[in-house]
Order: structure tokens, then C-alpha cells, then sequence
């Protein structure tokens, strides 16, 4: 009787095993319907990507699909979803590091929610809903002539830093703008201007977050205060312009110099590091544009440290950049995402 009944224990566990093993994969193949119905091979490469596109005057359907081909190519989301469930274990998901209070969807009261000892969201956030492909710019003088513009507009989702400008550069950076971080120094010059009217810089800033209208505007690095945040909203309401304001629960800066291994180097994670560790938690496949960290260009040409000004500098910064790059280049390689430095035409 002994050996019968370890028999059936051992049948009952194999059909449990198999129950959950098929549930699994069902829902797997719900989340991701077109893409896990093949093995995804990612072509390594010794170079950043240099991704040929269409001209501007292609139709947007056809660059979606060329699109598409690259990320073919690059792009592994079995390793993907691993590093997106590693990154929501470390409460680094948008849900917890993008926090959209509920009173700018409904004109209510104004809440400030901010807590590090906050262990779950507060009830009636906004999240970002899960988008299929994003771009991710960063604001590297590389960009200048790039022609990126149109490929980047041609993702579901586009995510910038620091209040980069759009105006007199969509032919290389393109103008969708979903959401645009906002770094602790760029939120204390905005706040000297944004209060006084009669300061000669009011006007200049009002017409920045006209030009963010529609968008999210995240203040990535912890710096904004319940009062700060409160007199944002009433800018934006009494200018009736539809920016929604999202902040971290908590500091992130060192819960994501932990995940990349960056605690003992001492340096700060840039404002790009922050927006690609979040993105990963929103989108299934992820472009990446305006990362490149050095004063010359692979053709010898000198490039500036932005590409909307014409800064020549050191690249010295409370940043460790290169090392960044460097980590960056090597999850490309391994199929997380593409990063593109060359130019996007023909």
C-alpha cells in the first residue's frame, strides 16, 4: 500500500506541475501574443547599432516597419522579462517610482504622496499603462544631424530627460514627448521663475510646459517638496494646460547605483540611467538615442556636450558616464535593448 500510495503522489504532483507549467505559458502568451510565438536570436555586434532608415518623407507605417525588423534583430525578451521582474522586486517599477496623484485627473483636491517608508501605492494613482515600443533620448550632441527624428516618433511611447528642447530640432530628435524628467537643479531654476510673474524668465518657462502639454512631467531625482508640487499644479491650472506632475515614493538614487553595481564607484546615476531602468518596467522593446558620452564623433568631428547648445567641455560631472555607456553598450549586446549613434538615413 506504501508504494501505491507514493505512486499516486507522485502522479498527483506531475499533473499539478503540468496544470501550472501550461497556465504559465498561456499567460505568457497573452502578454506577449506576437512575440514569444518565436525564439527571438539576437544578433551580437561589436559596434553601437547603426540603424539605415527611411528618409523624413517615408510614411510613418512604413518606418514602424523597418522599425520592427531592428528590433528583430537586437532585441531578446526572454532576458527582457527577466530583468523587468529583478527591477519590480526592487520596487524600481513605474508603478512605484512614477507616482501621478489622482486630483490632476479630476480637478479635486490637491494630495502629495511621498513616503519612504511607503511599502504599496496609495489608492487612485495613475499608472503608465504597458506600452509595445519605446525611445529613450538622451541629450548627447550626437543627435545634432542625426535625422532621427522621424524613427523616434515612430514608437508608441518617447521618454526624455531634462528638459531637453524639441523647437528647432524634430528633424533629429523628433516631437512626441510622453514623458519628460525634470533633474533637482532644473526644478529649483524653474521654481524661481514659475513664482514670480514679473520675472523675466516667467514667460520663457510658461511656454516650455505649453510646448509639454499632454505629457508627464517626472521629477525623477526626489527634489520637489509638498509646497513645490503644489505650486506647479497651480501654474498649470491656471494656464489650463494638461501636465500631469509624477514623483518617486522614495529617493531612487541609490536603489538604482545598487542595481547596476555603481554604489562603490561613488558617482551618481545620470538622469538617462534613471528613465532606461524605469522604461524597462513599461515597454517591451526600447530604443535608445542621444547616448553617447564622448567630445568626438566616430568620423573625428568635435561634438558639443548637448546637442541644443554648442558646449564644448570635459564631460566632467558628478557622473560616471563613460562607465555607464559601457554597461549600456553591453546589455545591447546582450539583446535588452538597441542603441543607435549613427545617423538614421539613408
Amino acid at each position: 500500500m506504501g508504494s501505491v500510495t507514493i505512486s499516486r503522489g507522485f502522479f498527483t504532483c506531475l499533473l499539478c506541475f503540468s496544470t501550472l507549467s501550461t497556465w504559465a505559458l498561456c499567460f505568457l502568451i497573452m502578454m506577449y501574443p506576437s512575440d514569444l510565438s518565436i525564439v527571438m536570436k539576437h544578433k551580437s555586434f561589436t559596434e553601437p547599432s547603426q540603424t539605415r532608415m527611411p528618409s523624413l518623407t517615408t510614411p510613418k507605417s512604413d518606418i514602424k516597419q523597418v522599425l520592427e525588423d531592428e528590433f528583430d534583430k537586437h532585441i531578446d525578451l526572454v532576458k527582457i522579462l527577466k530583468l523587468r521582474a529583478k527591477i519590480t522586486r526592487q520596487r524600481l517599477s513605474s508603478n512605484m517610482t512614477m507616482l501621478i496623484p489622482p486630483h490632476q485627473q479630476d480637478g479635486g483636491r490637491v494630495h502629495f504622496y511621498r513616503s519612504k517608508t511607503m511599502k504599496t501605492p496609495p489608492k487612485g494613482l495613475q499608472f503608465i499603462p504597458r506600452q509595445r515600443t519605446c525611445a529613450v533620448i538622451g541629450n548627447s550632441g550626437i543627435l545634432l544631424g542625426s535625422k532621427c527624428g522621424a524613427e523616434i516618433d515612430a514608437h508608441d511611447y518617447v521618454l526624455r530627460s531634462n528638459m531637453a528642447p524639441r523647437n528647432n530640432y524634430t528633424d533629429d530628435v523628433g516631437n512626441q514627448t510622453d514623458v519628460m524628467t525634470v533633474n533637482s537643479m532644473a526644478t529649483k531654476e524653474a521654481l524661481k521663475c514659475i513664482t514670480n510673474e514679473s520675472s523675466s524668465c516667467y514667460f520663457k518657462y510658461l511656454d516650455t510646459y505649453r510646448y509639454l502639454n499632454g505629457s508627464i512631467l517626472w521629477f525623477s531625482k526626489f527634489g520637489v517638496s509638498a509646497k513645490s508640487h503644489f505650486q506647479f499644479v497651480n501654474l498649470f491650472r491656471k494656464h489650463k494646460l494638461n501636465i500631469l506632475i509624477a514623483h518617486p515614493f522614495k529617493p531612487l538614487n541609490g536603489m538604482i547605483a545598487s542595481l547596476w553595481n555603481m554604489l562603490k564607484k561613488k558617482y551618481s546615476p545620470s538622469s538617462g540611467l534613471f528613465l532606461y531602468t524605469v522604461s524597462v518596467s513599461i515597454c517591451d522593446k526600447i530604443s535608445m538615442y542621444g547616448f553617447y558620452p564622448f567630445g568626438t564623433a566616430p568620423d573625428g568631428s568635435d561634438l558639443p556636450y548637448h546637442y541644443y547648445n554648442d558646449k564644448f567641455n570635459s564631460f566632467k560631472s558628478g557622473h560616471n558616464i563613460p562607465y555607464e555607456f559601457r554597461k549600456l553598450l553591453s546589455l545591447s549586446k546582450q539583446g535588452y535593448f538597441r542603441i543607435v549613434t549613427d545617423k538614421c538615413v539613408i
